[in-house]
């Protein structure tokens, strides 16, 4: 009786395994190479060529590029990436993903940001240098395609002066005074 019982049991499990397998399809032909977009970005609209950025103030600047066309329900998801003028894109040394997670085909970059991003490109304080920017189009966590061109970003790196502050309180009037004092005027404080 036992020997009938696994017997049924072995051809259950046959059973069930033949249906489910004769019932799939073959995955590699229904499931689209999400690696593969078609195009990548062609225009770089701002900041155009040439563009000269002078970082000397708490200030942004906004990337923008003309975006993919959408095929279907594939979202894009776009990078901005940042080399020397010299560099590889395929190894950038910044890079920063576009508004909205990805989506968006612009990005505001602070310009402390972008004096980071000078500095890793060997620009020194007070120098003026040049750096690319590109755009990467990507499905999710897939290869992307490198847009067709690039743009030269002219970096002005000035030296923010080095502000002492000389703060006074006075517990008795409740009040705080701030006085701001000259650079040169800190080595007399320290005195």
């Amino acid at each position: 009786m036992k020997y009938v019982l696994i017997k049924m049991k072995l051809l259950l499990i046959s059973f069930f395994l033949l249906y489910f397998a004769s019932g799939c399809k073959n995955s590699t032909n229904d499931i689209p190479n999400r690696q593969e977009l078609k195009g990548a970005v062609s225009v770089l609209s701002f900041p155009e060529n040439n563009h000269t950025v002078i970082l000397e103030k708490e200030d942004s600047i906004r990337f923008k590029w003309e975006p993919l066309p959408k095929e279907g329900e594939e979202k894009v998801y776009y990078d901005i990436l940042f080399h020397t003028p010299g560099g590889n894109f395929s190894q950038p040394i910044h890079g920063i993903v576009s508004r909205n997670n990805g989506l968006e085909n612009w990005i505001k970059v602070a310009h402390l940001d972008l004096d980071k991003i000078a500095a890793k490109a060997g620009i020194e304080p007070e120098k003026q240098g040049d750096i690319k920017w590109t755009v990467r189009a990507s499905y999710m966590g897939m290869k992307g395609n490198l847009s067709l061109s690039s743009n030269v970003l002219k970096i002005n790196r000035i030296t923010r002066p080095k502000v002492a502050i000389n703060v006074v309180a006075s517990l008795k009037e409740n009040s705080l005074k701030v006085n701001w004092v000259k650079p040169e005027m800190v080595k007399n404080l320290k005195e």
